[in-house]
């Protein structure tokens, strides 16, 4: 795990928000989302950003219907890009 995720998983651990996570082929972040404790995965609730790359470089970071609303329902992360 690179220090710079590193640093994001740990910031995240104390924030107080229960965080999923969803990685492509290639072992890269593909998916991150973000919800209050006890959220289930298929309950709406979650913000989530879809993350892309060139190689191993990541080119984008897109949100989920362009906005940071804990709306959305993990399970179908990928219906929202």
């Amino acid at each position: 795990m690179s220090n710079r995720l590193n640093q994001i998983v740990a910031e995240e651990l104390l924030d107080g928000f229960q965080y999923n996570y969803a990685y492509d082929v290639s072992s890269n972040l593909e998916y991150i989302g973000k919800a209050k404790p006890g959220t289930g995965d298929a309950d709406a609730g979650w913000a989530i950003a879809k993350f892309t790359y060139s190689g191993t470089n990541m080119t984008t970071k897109r949100l989920a219907s362009n906005n940071s609303l804990m709306d959305k329902v993990w399970n179908d992360r990928a219906t929202y890009f």
